[in-house]
């Protein structure tokens, strides 16, 4: 809840006018009215000023010039305000407190398919002058002005994005009333909040459709970009920017460690089947350039970014790891006599049926792809190896025989010195290419460079989506949920992320 009611003019604290401040009897309405008259039917004496800094000073004992705008209207008029209409319309912005709730999220494998679910809530807290006093028993007027927001493909605000979610009462409190024998009866101080659940619609996003990030398989990941845009649904007689965002609501005593403002409220586990949830990112956004007959800056965006990265351990320990463990004692073979080759040759063939046994492991975990992914290259890569490692021990043997040949064994004939030569040169040949091309290169370099343009590294301005070209981040956070947050959080976490300093790095 807001520590104090917003003028539609300024952020001071509003108080009743004083006597002195009132309008005489007899002296005549001023000539000049506020455009912002449209906001009431017939403004007459039933209304109660208040203070502002734009309101005038007295001339001669009269209110000169009170904007329409900073008049709270009585019991007697409700029915006469066009409710429909933004708070502050033409003056300034309306301000609006975003708190981001991640309730659930997970990951089913389902017909060859990785569907991620998602769901949560987007709470909305702002002022509505209009409702200052206004009875709770009531009830929040059902064409009470609220912004439209709208979400890009595949994210579903529910009954919000149509505009049917009607705001409740945020913070009321008891006073006298004026119409019933002078008892206590519940009042509105303006304060308004609405909590818009949120989902990933259709069942969830098919991950298995960015075939790219696959390429890394299995250190593949993911960023879902998501953005709930804010629209005036009233524009008439009104003029940009029509609302405002931001992440000042203060924070529950008990959780101040995690932040002086509630930025998220956090409920969720970090993992969900093969998968885990490096970061979630969220930012405050506009439109750059002019937008849909809007001008640029002028459309508030709230960006959601959900970073999520495959857990590799199991495809590492039951297939990476003994490939590489192959090729390794596939060099052992070079510790053999050169001379006895049907020793190293069958050494080598046994080997290299390993490797293809050892793929089985976990071929029913492997998604279906029309091209080579890491572990694919590694098997490769191995399989590339012995065959190394094979030529390599047929070449020592011919270099080292007698030109004769040998029937038999060669014996004391055999140039073995000559044979170990040839043998440590395919032997650093072989550990180059596995070390050096296969690892360093092929698993750790081109993994990464995937993972920055396709993966969860990726940033916000270099997604493809057409909401990252028409939104960039303001106000960036991201909130790390790695194994040290879980371990502190135990699932429950309330508090802010980290501020990202360069917007085009979020």
């Amino acid at each position: 809840m807001f520590s104090k009611k917003l003028s539609p003019l300024n952020s001071e604290e509003l108080e009743p006018l004083s006597p002195s401040h009132k309008r005489h009897k007899n002296s005549k309405k001023p000539t000049h009215q506020s455009s912002s008259t449209s906001f009431f039917k017939e403004p007459d004496k039933s209304y109660t000023t208040i203070q502002g800094e734009d309101v005038k000073k007295e001339k001669e004992g009269v209110i000169a010039d009170i904007p329409i705008a900073t008049v709270i209207p009585t019991s007697q008029n409700w029915e006469t305000i066009e409710w429909f209409r933004r708070p502050n319309a033409g003056v300034s912005p309306t301000m609006f407190t975003v708190v981001l709730c991640f309730k659930k999220w997970d990951v089913e494998s389902t017909g060859g398919k990785e569907i991620l679910t998602w769901n949560g809530v987007i709470e909305l807290y702002w002022d509505d002058f209009r409702l200052n006093g206004y009875p709770v028993d009531r009830g929040v007027p059902e064409d009470i002005w609220r912004p439209k927001t709208i979400g890009n493909t595949g994210f579903d605000l529910g009954v919000a994005e149509k505009g049917l979610q009607v705001p409740k009462f945020a913070k009321t409190s008891q006073q006298d009333s004026t119409h019933n024998n002078g008892k206590k009866e519940g009042v509105s101080d303006g304060s308004l909040k609405m909590h818009v659940p949120v989902k990933l619609g259709g069942g969830g996003f098919n991950m298995s459709e960015l075939l790219k990030r696959f390429w890394s398989f299995p250190y593949d990941s993911v960023r879902i970009d998501l953005i709930c845009q804010f629209h005036n649904p009233h524009k008439n007689g009104d003029s940009p920017p029509y609302l405002k965002l931001n992440f000042d609501r203060p924070n529950l005593k008990n959780r101040l460690n995690d932040g002086i403002y509630q930025h998220v409220d956090w409920t969720a586990t970090r993992h969900a089947n093969d998968y885990a949830l490096k970061q979630f990112s969220y930012a405050i956004g506009t439109n750059p350039t002019p937008l849909w007959g809007n001008p640029a800056a002028s459309l508030p965006g709230l960006l959601l970014s959900l970073q999520i990265a495959r857990t590799p351990n199991f495809y590492v320990s039951k297939g990476m790891t003994p490939l590489y463990l192959v090729s390794f004692f596939g060099l052992l073979t070079y510790s053999i006599e050169p001379a006895d080759l049907p020793s190293r040759i069958s050494l080598v063939s046994a080997l290299f049926f390993t490797v293809y046994a050892i793929q089985w492991v976990t071929i029913e975990r492997l998604p279906r792809l029309p091209f080579s992914t890491v572990l694919d290259g590694v098997a490769q890569s191995v399989v590339s190896a012995l065959i190394l490692i094979a030529v390599g021990t047929c070449v020592s043997f011919r270099m080292g025989r007698p030109k004769g040949g040998c029937s038999g064994e060669c014996g004391d004939d055999f140039d073995t010195e000559k044979a170990e030569v040839y043998d440590r040169i395919f032997a650093v040949v072989v550990m180059l290419y596995v070390g050096g091309y296969s690892f360093l290169y092929h698993v750790i370099y081109k993994s990464k460079q995937n993972e920055n343009e396709h993966g969860w590294t990726r940033p916000w301005v270099a997604g493809r989506a057409m909401s990252n070209k028409w939104f960039g981040p303001i106000e960036a956070y991201r909130l790390v949920t790695d194994e040290e947050f879980e371990d502190r959080t135990n699932k429950k976490f309330m508090g802010e992320g980290e501020r990202v300093e360069k917007n085009d790095e979020w």
